[in-house]
């Protein structure tokens, strides 16, 4: 599990206090991916909106200067990115039956105001909850479906 919280925060400190030469393996989310690991992200500081951090995964941007690891060891594409907020998290810390709507697992979900794999990534950060369910039943609605 992973965060893009390290790299986009502490991208220009780490180059600061050791050398540029190690953001080639700073949250490298492609090259975890090529080498066959289920790779789950969360947001446990820095920016708190999920949607953020899935467009985080997708320009790797560093706060302070807006360097962006803008590679292929580290761009992965926005399904692999809500993938990792969700199915492949659920995975990493062993949960079944969350994380992916399939036969047999909790009706969890989320109805959001916007297609989050199809709209401009400057777009996502904006992205509103418009209902929450869970096992079934609705525990939040903003009454705008």
């Amino acid at each position: 599990t992973t965060s893009m919280s390290f790299s986009c925060a502490k991208g220009d400190l780490m180059a600061e206090r050791i050398g540029p030469h190690v953001w080639k393996d700073l949250i490298p989310l492609r090259r975890l991916l090529r080498a066959g690991l289920t790779v789950g992200c969360g947001s446990d500081w820095g920016p708190k909106n999920v949607f953020e951090q899935i467009a985080l995964a997708q320009t790797h941007e560093f706060w302070g200067s807006g360097h962006r690891n803008d590679d292929d060891d580290h761009r992965v594409t926005r399904r692999q990115a809500v993938a990792m907020w969700t199915r492949d998290a659920a995975t990493a810390l062993d949960w079944p039956g969350i994380g992916a709507l399939n036969p047999g697992n909790h009706a969890d979900l989320i109805v959001l105001d916007r297609d989050i794999i199809e709209c401009a990534n400057q777009d996502l950060p904006a992205t509103r909850v418009l209902r929450t369910v869970l096992g079934g039943e609705t525990m939040f609605d903003g009454g705008e479906l």
